[in-house]
């Protein structure tokens, strides 16, 4: 599943991203996305939509593995991506 979008926030339609899944048997989701503009932390709507959808998957059936943001890593962000529940914001 692919959203769309300017470097701005992007919209993200849940229905869209879960309906697939319904599809594939209830496999556990993995999620990940880009920051263009390279800092991989998350945002508060990352944060937001990851809450959306182990929420959505709960409903669903389908287990929410992990949601990764892809950035560049630097002097002071030596990781090139952040994975949402390796920081502690996912929860059942």
């Amino acid at each position: 599943m692919r959203a769309g979008g300017p470097l701005t926030p992007c919209s993200f339609i849940l229905v869209r991203c879960s309906h697939p899944l319904s599809r594939e048997r209830r496999r556990p989701s993995f999620w990940q996305h880009n920051h263009p503009s390279g800092d991989p932390n998350p945002s508060e709507a990352d944060i937001r939509i990851t809450r959306d959808l182990i929420r959505a998957g709960q409903l669903l059936k389908i287990e929410v593995l992990d949601h990764v943001i892809l950035g560049q890593a630097t002097d002071s962000q030596p990781s090139d991506f952040r994975s949402v529940k390796e920081m502690g914001y996912f929860y059942r």
